[in-house]
């Protein structure tokens, strides 16, 4: 199994097929057709995951680049070192 699929597994925020199965795959999308709900709650669940994991990667990349431009770049490398 992919890692991908393991995440959207364990994050109950999607559906998974295996490569090739066409009616699977058919069978996911018309049971996100007849119950739109899930279709809802899955994708709150993948957007939940989401920030979950990665806006905190995010918030560190963004307070880098403020503290070098407050600081200059150069200041900000030897203190990294």
């Amino acid at each position: 199994k992919s890692e991908i699929a393991r995440v959207i597994e364990d994050e109950g925020c999607g559906a998974t097929v295996e490569e090739g199965d066409v009616h699977a795959l058919v069978g996911s999308i018309l049971a996100y057709a007849e119950d739109p709900s899930l279709a809802r709650r899955q994708g709150d669940a993948g957007r939940d995951a989401l920030i979950r994991t990665h806006a905190t990667v995010h918030r560190c990349a963004s307070w880098e680049r403020l503290l070098k431009n407050v600081v200059g770049e150069s200041k900000a490398e030897e203190l990294s070192a």
